[in-house]
């Protein structure tokens, strides 16, 4: 794993507090939200795949998680493909931003 990975990301929103809630709901609710795409990467969901990252995407913005919100646009793009191998690595990339994610957030806490 690069040092790149283990650097936790904080939102460009954090110091607003009309986000703050925003910020938490998306942070608490990541690991059941990674949870499901996982599960229907696991069946080949793409549909399901697809609108999971789509709701991921708004989530991440509104919240000004732009890496967040960049990398699951990416993952909601190669779902529509239909291509199991590039729909798992870019979900593998999720994860890890998810993880850098959640750092970042118990760092501001």
């Amino acid at each position: 794993m690069s040092n790149e990975r283990l650097k936790p990301i904080f939102s460009s929103r954090g110091n607003d507090p009309s986000v703050s809630e925003i910020v938490d709901q998306l942070v608490i609710g990541l690991g059941e939200r990674i949870d499901d795409l996982q599960d229907a990467e696991s069946v080949q969901d793409f549909d399901q795949i697809t609108v999971l990252a789509a709701a991921l995407v708004e989530s991440a913005r509104q919240a000004g998680f732009a890496q967040l919100a960049r990398v699951a646009a990416a993952l909601e793009a190669v779902s529509t493909r239909r291509d199991a191998a590039t729909t798992r690595t870019r979900l593998v990339e999720l994860t890890e931003i998810v993880h850098r994610v959640r750092l970042g957030h118990m760092g501001a806490a």
